[in-house]
């Protein structure tokens, strides 16, 4: 089920639950309608309902540490189906607070210049829950912390307003810190994914994505002992469930890479690892073989040969490089 419309009425609330998308918007209902017109598809809370379901939701949240159970007092419930759709909620309140300080004839401090400046600098920002990409604007640092407020022409960061800080800061950084994924305005790494831009003779724009592995992080380096990639290859977990992580993993690469040299060097850093753990060769060579017949042709060869051969050299324990 997915919520599909939340709407906000001087006496109402409507949220609608569907199971299927009927591609229509019915018309406005009271709360006294609320039971009566329930069907199968949609489900109609009064505004009382919604905001009661979610204080018990947040409000009780109990976490269990050994024999004591504690109440969880600040933040939302880690894994509560609806907890990204509230911490994107509220963190949207304090986007449009944002926003409207730049909006001309808002009673502040807005002007047509001010809305301008917002749409060239701002506009191409994107948020993913507390993951934020800010494209290449120079002003984003000074408008994180809606402790702060700021302005264009003076580059610091002060506790009040003044005619040289107008503006004040987006999120509530005493709760949220917020990461800084990109690096600069060509690359980003965002999750598993490394997206690099490539500008090719200043016309064109090509994309590359590969895989990033956050182990491999040089902030990591000494935890890397403590750090479990694969099960041990003598559990007592079935040789399906062991080296069958060969060919998802492989898959996983395949879809996370533009370019082949990318993919052949995922793969065979997770070899191996999984060499080093001592994975039977012969079983890793099959998953590696059933990985090619299923998608024989990728990254634009008519064959996944060369490729497989390479890999499997690896298995025996001769590296190569591309």
């Amino acid at each position: 089920m997915m919520a599909k419309q939340i709407k906000v009425e001087p006496s109402e609330v409507r949220l609608l639950i569907h199971t299927k998308i009927s591609g229509k918007n019915p018309e406005c209902i009271t709360t006294a309608d609320t039971r009566r017109r329930r069907t199968k598809s949609q489900k109609i809370l009064s505004r009382e309902m919604l905001q009661d379901w979610i204080e018990k939701a947040v409000g009780n949240c109990h976490v269990r540490l050994g024999d004591v159970v504690l109440l969880q007092i600040r933040g939302i419930p880690m894994g509560m189906n609806a907890s990204p759709f509230l911490s994107d909620l509220y963190l949207f309140a304090y986007e449009i607070d944002f926003m409207q300080q730049f909006l001309p004839n808002n009673g502040m401090q807005g002007t047509s210049e001010t809305w301008y400046f917002f749409k060239r600098h701002f506009e191409h920002s994107v948020r993913y829950q507390d993951d934020r990409w800010a494209s290449s604007s120079k002003y984003i640092a000074r408008a994180l912390s809606f402790q702060g407020w700021w302005g264009i022409e003076d580059e610091n960061v002060v506790n009040s307003f003044s005619d040289r800080h107008p503006f004040r800061g987006i999120y509530p950084t005493q709760y949220l810190e917020l990461k800084i994924e990109q690096e600069d305005d060509k690359k980003v790494q965002h999750q598993d994914l490394y997206i690099v831009r490539q500008d090719e003779s200043g016309v064109r724009t090509r994309w590359l994505i590969k895989l990033y592995d956050r182990k491999s992080d040089p902030a990591l380096a000494q935890m890397l002992e403590y750090i479990v990639y694969f099960n041990q290859p003598d559990t007592f977990l079935a040789d399906s469930c062991i080296y069958g992580v060969v060919y998802s993993q492989m898959r996983r690469i395949a879809k996370r890479c533009t370019i082949q040299v990318d993919f052949e060097d995922g793969v065979t850093l997770m070899i191996r690892r999984m060499r080093d753990l001592g994975y039977n060769q012969k079983k890793l060579k099959t998953q590696i073989k059933k990985f090619f017949r299923q998608f024989p042709a990728l990254f634009g060869q008519r064959s996944g040969l060369h490729m497989e051969l390479r890999i499997c050299r690896v298995v025996d324990g001769r590296d190569w490089s591309i």
